[in-house]
C-alpha cells in the first residue's frame, strides 16, 4: 500500500512588494503553522520517503518549516509543474514517482489540491473542512494500488485530515 500526503502551502503575505505571486513568502501565521504541522508529522511518524514541492516561495518555505521539526528530512524535489496545478497536473507529477517509494508528500496550491483530495476519496464520507483545504492543512491518503501511475480519482481512503488551527487548540 502506498501513502500519499497532500499539504497546502502555509499562509503567505499578499501584495506586489514581493515580485509577483510566485515570490510571495510566508507571513508570521504561516511560519507558526509549519512548525505545528511539522511537529504533528514527527509525533505521528508520518514520514514521507519523498517530497514533491511547488517552486513557489511560499511552498518552499512551508516545506522548510515542516522539515525543521523532523529528525531527518526526506529528499525533496521542487517541481515547477505543481505551481497552481490542476488536479490532473498534480496526478501527472505523482505518477512520475518510482514505485519503490512507498510514501509521497505533495506541497501545492488550491484550488487544484482541494479538488484532487475530494476526487481521490470520491464517494467516501468526507469531512466538510476537506472541501476548503485551508492553508497548511495536511491530508493523509492510503492508496489502493502499489503503482504511482495508477493513482486516479476514487482510488484512495482518507485516513486523516488536520489543520494547524486544531493543533493550536
Amino acid at each position: 500500500m502506498k501513502r500519499l500526503y497532500l499539504l497546502r502551502h502555509a499562509k503567505s503575505d499578499h501584495g506586489s512588494l514581493f515580485g509577483g505571486d510566485r515570490a510571495r513568502p510566508l507571513n508570521q501565521r504561516g511560519r507558526q503553522a509549519t512548525g505545528l504541522i511539522g511537529g504533528y508529522v514527527r509525533q505521528r511518524e508520518l514520514m514521507p520517503e519523498l517530497v514533491l514541492c511547488s517552486t513557489a516561495v511560499r511552498a518552499r518555505e512551508t516545506w522548510e518549516g515542516v522539515a525543521a521539526e523532523l529528525e531527518e528530512a526526506p529528499p525533496v524535489e521542487h517541481r515547477q509543474g505543481l505551481y497552481l496545478a490542476s488536479p490532473g497536473e498534480i496526478l501527472e507529477e505523482i505518477s512520475c514517482c518510482n514505485d519503490s517509494v512507498g510514501s509521497v508528500l505533495v506541497i501545492a496550491h488550491n484550488p487544484g489540491l482541494a479538488s484532487l483530495a475530494l476526487a481521490l476519496a470520491n464517494g467516501a464520507e468526507l469531512p466538510a473542512k476537506l472541501a476548503k483545504f485551508p492553508t497548511c492543512a495536511l491530508a493523509e491518503f492510503e492508496l489502493d494500488s502499489p503503482c504511482w501511475t495508477d493513482v486516479q480519482p476514487a482510488c484512495a481512503t482518507l485516513r486523516d485530515f488536520i489543520r494547524p488551527k486544531e493543533l493550536a487548540e
